[in-house]
């Protein structure tokens, strides 16, 4: 199985005796480069960790093999789609000895002199489950204080976001000077640029909530305009969106200002619209609606999606917590970003509640009052 081509060279082949080889030997996720035919013609080490089968006998083999029945048949789905020089999906492995592995993925398809020549493929494992504040200690049977586990992620987060934009900032300068690139090597660039930024903004995330927890986010309270930070926000999500085939809509009433993080209150509406738009289909529309009454600002943000299990509503603003519909459809995610918005709002003295039905849609609703001014 190989994913469908586009009109143009956009990947170049790759073989493990060229400096892909090395770097894919010693990289932290399992890589598999197949043929045209699907056939393994290079696996690294973390690969046979994952699947518990020697390099010897991994090459030759097709790694859908190894992927969950009821996961295969929507990842062969999408790999033959038309247009669709990479993919992600998320899903379930089943090693040779052991017990299945849930991880996230992404397949580029490959070309040699204009015609395919393969897929290579990546898979990073993803907990299966959320650590949760009363998750015992091995050692001592406690629960882990939670200032310590604040500040250990607060370390890691920051040390990891130090690389993340350096390996940024030296790309643009590789963009700089890439008169010598061709389309493929510009491609391979584009890549590495999206997954950093992924991991940048994972980073971010963590950060922020370790900040929160620890009551150190600093907040620089300016008067907000939410009607204008609702057009903002759309307008510069409009172009991803589009990618997915989805329309935003902002819609808003007059309104006082709220004195407020503008930079929070922006990411609190770039997640929600992010997840909107990740979670519909082609064709639909996502609206993002202000309005004020009452002495409080209500923003909504509503999809036609694939909507939320009725029993898992209440535990969506948990850490690293997604849906099993949003798991199962391939559609990638942290887990993170709504947790993020809930600290924000909760930041501000509001709340947010959300509404879904299956394959209806979904609506998260945010509630920010504006405190009364008192006279001098």
């Amino acid at each position: 199985m190989s994913v469908a081509p586009t009109s143009t060279d956009t990947v170049a082949a790759v073989t493990a005796d060229e400096p892909f080889g090395a770097l894919a030997r010693v990289a932290p996720v399992g890589i598999v480069q197949s043929d045209a035919d699907g056939r393994a013609v290079f696996v690294n080490e973390r690969w046979c960790t994952l699947t518990g089968i020697a390099a010897g006998r991994a090459l030759g083999t097709d790694w859908l093999d190894l992927v969950h029945p009821a996961d295969r048949a929507r990842i062969e789905r999408d790999m033959t789609a038309q247009g669709q020089p990479e993919i992600a999906f998320e899903a379930r492995l089943r090693p040779a000895t052991g017990p299945e592995v849930r991880v996230q993925g992404s397949v580029v398809a490959l070309r040699r002199s204009g015609r395919p020549a393969g897929t290579l493929a990546t898979f990073t494992p993803v907990a299966a489950s959320t650590v949760s504040a009363s998750t015992v200690s091995a050692s001592t049977g406690a629960a882990p204080p939670p200032d310590v586990t604040t500040q250990f992620v607060a370390t890691v987060s920051h040390e990891l976001r130090t690389p993340l934009t350096s390996i940024l900032s030296f790309l643009e300068l590789i963009r700089a000077e890439a008169d010598g690139l061709g389309p493929e090597g510009l491609h391979f660039l584009d890549i590495i640029q999206r997954n950093a930024n992924r991991l940048l903004r994972l980073v971010g995330d963590l950060l922020l909530l370790s900040r929160i927890e620890s009551g150190t986010s600093p907040r620089e309270l300016v008067p907000v305009s939410l009607p204008e930070l609702a057009a903002d926000a759309v307008r510069n999500a409009a172009p991803a969106a589009a990618g997915y085939g989805v329309t935003l809509v902002a819609e808003a009433a007059d309104g006082p200002d709220l004195p407020g993080d503008h930079l929070g209150l922006t990411q609190m509406l770039e997640n929600l619209i992010a997840n909107a738009v990740k979670f519909s289909h082609p064709g639909d529309t996502v609206l993002v609606r202000a309005t004020w009454a009452d002495g409080e600002w209500r923003i909504d943000v509503a999809d036609q999606g694939i909507g939320i299990p009725p029993d898992e509503m209440d535990r969506l603003f948990q850490r690293f917590v997604r849906a099993s519909n949003a798991r199962t459809s391939g559609r990638p995610g942290t887990g993170l970003g709504l947790s993020v918005v809930k600290a924000i709002v909760e930041l501000h003295g509001g709340q947010v509640t959300v509404e879904s039905a299956l394959e209806q849609g979904t609506t998260f609703s945010i509630f920010l009052p504006v405190p009364v001014a008192r006279p001098a």
